[in-house]
């Protein structure tokens, strides 16, 4: 890691396109600001962080929420195979009966 000290509107450079100002100092805060080519993405890292947080949480959603489709699924056709087998033995009976 780089370490620099910078005072108000002094700037650094990144490569060729980035530049870096310090704007202002206010206590433990400071705003910056950074000129960069529309195509290079600037995003607070927190920002980032939180939004590939979501992001696999979002992934982990579907798959469960495909795990329980599954599941309602296979509970469906169980229900639909033991009332299908209950009929059967009812008319079995039915038929004894006779």
């Amino acid at each position: 890691m780089l370490v620099l000290t910078r005072k108000i509107n002094e700037a650094l450079k990144i490569g060729e396109d980035v530049t870096v100002t310090v704007l202002s100092i206010d206590g433990d805060r400071i705003r910056l600001g950074i000129e960069a080519p529309d195509e290079i993405r600037i995003v607070r890292k927190e920002l980032l962080e939180e939004i590939q947080e979501t992001n696999q949480l979002a992934t982990q959603s579907i798959y469960f929420l495909e795990e329980w489709r599954r599941s309602e699924k296979m509970f469906v056709q169980n229900s639909f195979m033991k009332l299908r087998e209950m009929t059967e033995n009812i008319e079995a009976k039915d038929e004894e009966k006779k």
